[in-house]
């Protein structure tokens, strides 16, 4: 497709990923959400997965693949036994 260059696609996904904080805006963390807020909420995390994959798919990378090696690279950068200061 002409226009699915991981460019494009990785600005769709930064778009896309704004419309799911937009949801979460205004809210303060202790509102309940409303069936629309998750229908809503649904929607864009589809469309977040949609073009994560379409950019997976453009430069051939196996999503399970780069899944796996980022929580193992998480794993060793920030290790559970270690505690954070919540501020």
């Amino acid at each position: 497709m002409k226009y699915h260059t991981p460019k494009n696609l990785a600005m769709a996904l930064s778009v896309e990923a704004s419309e799911l904080c937009e949801i979460y805006q205004w809210k303060d963390g202790r509102d309940e959400l409303g069936e629309d807020d998750v229908t809503r909420t649904r929607e864009e995390v589809a469309d977040v997965l949609i073009y994560a994959l379409n950019i997976c798919d453009v430069l051939g990378i196996d999503p399970d693949d780069c899944v796996r090696e980022k929580i193992i690279i998480n794993e060793a950068k920030y290790p559970a036994s270690v505690p954070r200061n919540a501020t």
